[in-house]
C-alpha cells in the first residue's frame, strides 16, 4: 500500500520529467552560432612583384554553413574574407579589391586576377563522448592573367581538424574549436600553396623582363 508521501515524491518526480523533457523540446529548431575568428599566424608569405585585383564577392565574405538537426550555424564568410584579404597583400606587391570578377577585370593597374573559392565544407560527427568529430573545409585560389584571361595558377587549400564529440555540455564547444581548428589549418595550407607556386614565380619573372 502506497503511503501519502510515497505518492507525493511520485507526483514530484513526474513534474521533474515533464520539466526537463519540456526544455528540451524547447531548445528544438534554435540555432546555435559557432563564430570562428580570423587571426594572422607566423608563417611567412613570399611577397612577389604582382599587381593582382582580388575577387572578394560577397557570397564569400558572407557565407554561412548550416547543420542540422543540431542548428549549427557557421559564419565561415567573417574567416574566409579577411584571410584571403592577408593572403593577397602578403603575398603580392599591389593589390585592389574587388567584390566581382567582372569589376575586376577592368582594373587599370592589375597584373591579374586572384579568386577565392569555397569548394567544400564538411563536418561529420556521430554519437556522443569519445566519439571523433571531423571537420573539412576545402578552398580554392585561381589566379588569372588579366590580359586574356587565362589561368597562371590554380591550387586547391584544405583544412581539416578532428576532435570528440564530447557531451550534451561540451559538444557544442568543442564543435566551435574544431571549426576554429579546421579554418586555421586552411590558412596555412593557403600560405604553403602561394609560397610553393612556381607559376606565380614564374609570372612575375614574365613582368620583370623588359
Amino acid at each position: 500500500m502506497k503511503t501519502n508521501e510515497t505518492k507525493v515524491g511520485a507526483r514530484r518526480g513526474t513534474a521533474l520529467v515533464l520539466m526537463l523533457v519540456g526544455l528540451a523540446l524547447s531548445g528544438i529548431g534554435c540555432k546555435t552560432i559557432q563564430t570562428v575568428e580570423f587571426k594572422p599566424a607566423s608563417e611567412q608569405i613570399n611577397k612577389q612583384p604582382v599587381r593582382v585585383a582580388v575577387v572578394l564577392e560577397n557570397g564569400f565574405c558572407k557565407f554561412e554553413h548550416h547543420r542540422d538537426p543540431e542548428g549549427y550555424v557557421y559564419p565561415l564568410g567573417a574567416y574566409l574574407c579577411p584571410c584571403a584579404r592577408h593572403v593577397a597583400r602578403e603575398a603580392f606587391s599591389k593589390v585592389t579589391e574587388y567584390d566581382s570578377v567582372d569589376a575586376a577585370l577592368k582594373c587599370p593597374d592589375a597584373d591579374a586576377l586572384l579568386i577565392p573559392k569555397l569548394v567544400k565544407v564538411e563536418i561529420r560527427a556521430r554519437g556522443v563522448a569519445w566519439e571523433k568529430r571531423h571537420a573539412l573545409v576545402v578552398l580554392e585560389w585561381s589566379m588569372k592573367n588579366l590580359k586574356d584571361q587565362k589561368t597562371i595558377w590554380l591550387a586547391t587549400a584544405e583544412g581539416r581538424a578532428e576532435g570528440n564529440v564530447g557531451t550534451m555540455f561540451s559538444m557544442d564547444k568543442n564543435d566551435r574549436v574544431a571549426m576554429q581548428q579546421a579554418m586555421d589549418d586552411l590558412y596555412r595550407k593557403s600560405v604553403e600553396a602561394f609560397n610553393q607556386s612556381q607559376e606565380i614565380k614564374a609570372f612575375a619573372r614574365t613582368l620583370a623582363q623588359p
